[in-house]
């Protein structure tokens, strides 16, 4: 499977080097670019090429700002055709915030 992951904070990274750990082919972006470097996988230039090469996406960001940013924002990931691709959010988000991505 290939998956991209987007957010490389403290649990972040630790996400992806569990995924990597496990066989999964990970493609990564972080608006930190060299936070990824020492993970050894591709490394995305946008959250839009990023869904552009994999079927699921994974986020860890900070708050509900940084998650509205990598969707909506210039190369964010609706900027690229998600149809058919799974978006799992691990993000501590606010419920108001959830309610207006749902509605998206």
């Amino acid at each position: 499977m290939k998956a991209g992951f987007i957010g490389l904070g403290h649990m972040g990274k630790a996400m992806a080097k569990r995924l990597i750990s496990q066989g999964v082919d990970l493609i990564v972006w972080n608006r930190t670019p060299e936070k990824a470097k020492d993970l050894g996988v591709e490394i995305a230039d946008s959250p839009t090429t990023l869904a552009s090469k994999v079927s699921v996406v994974i986020i860890n960001l900070f708050d509900s700002n940084a998650v509205r940013s990598v969707l909506e924002g210039d190369n964010g990931l609706l900027k690229s055709d998600v149809r058919g691709r799974l978006l799992i959010d691990t993000t501590t988000n606010h419920f108001n915030d959830v309610a207006i991505f749902m509605n998206l």
